[in-house]
C-alpha cells in the first residue's frame, strides 16, 4: 500500500472496520456473525426446552420419580388383590393354589422395586431386559 494516496488507506481501513463490525473478518477464534448464531441458538434451545415443560413433555427427573412410584405403588396394591378375586371367581382353586399365585405375585412385586432406571441412557438400552425378566 506504499505509494498510495491517504484517501485509499483511509477507505481499506474503512472497509477493514466494517468487515470486523459485521463479524465477517477472519480474525479471532469466534467472529461476531459465529457468536450470534450461536446465543440464536442457545435461546432458541431455551424456549423450545420451555415450550416443552409448559406442554408438560418434560419435568424434574424428582417428580417424575416419585410420580412412577406412586403409581407402581397403585399397580403393587392391585396385584395383592389377585389372589381373593381368584378365589372368589372359583370353586377349584385349594390353598395350595392361592399360596402359589400369591408367591408369583411377591416375586414379580420384588422385580419390580428392584428395576432401575438409566434416565439419561440410550432409550432403548436396558429396558427389553429389565421388561422380560
Amino acid at each position: 500500500m506504499q505509494g498510495q494516496p491517504l484517501r485509499e488507506w483511509l477507505k481499506r481501513y474503512c472497509g477493514h472496520l466494517r468487515e470486523q463490525a459485521a463479524g465477517r473478518s477472519g480474525s479471532g477464534d469466534l467472529n461476531l456473525v459465529d457468536e450470534s448464531a450461536r446465543v440464536k441458538k442457545e435461546q432458541a434451545d431455551r424456549i423450545a426446552m420451555q415450550n416443552a415443560i409448559s406442554r408438560r413433555e418434560f419435568g424434574p427427573i424428582e417428580a417424575l420419580e416419585q410420580g412412577l412410584s406412586d403409581c407402581m405403588a397403585r399397580v403393587a396394591s392391585q396385584l395383592d388383590t389377585i389372589p381373593a378375586k381368584l378365589k372368589v371367581a372359583s370353586d377349584h382353586l385349594g390353598a395350595d393354589e392361592l399360596d402359589l399365585v400369591t408367591g408369583v405375585i411377591a416375586q414379580v412385586r420384588n422385580d419390580i422395586a428392584g428395576m432401575r432406571i438409566d434416565w439419561f441412557g440410550d432409550i432403548n438400552e436396558g429396558t427389553d431386559e429389565d421388561l422380560e425378566e
